[in-house]
């Protein structure tokens, strides 16, 4: 048996990046994200 469990951003801010470069600019990253996965095998 196998659990997993993955989070990202779970405390709720927003995140803004700033671009530099020849794509100069501002970008919002992904907001909140959670996954759990189990495996049984045999």
């Amino acid at each position: 048996m196998n659990f997993q469990a993955d989070g990202e951003d779970l405390n709720g801010r927003l995140n803004v990046l700033d671009l530099n470069g020849l794509f100069s600019g501002n970008a919002i990253a992904p907001g909140r994200s959670f996954s759990v996965r189990l495996d049984i095998s045999f």
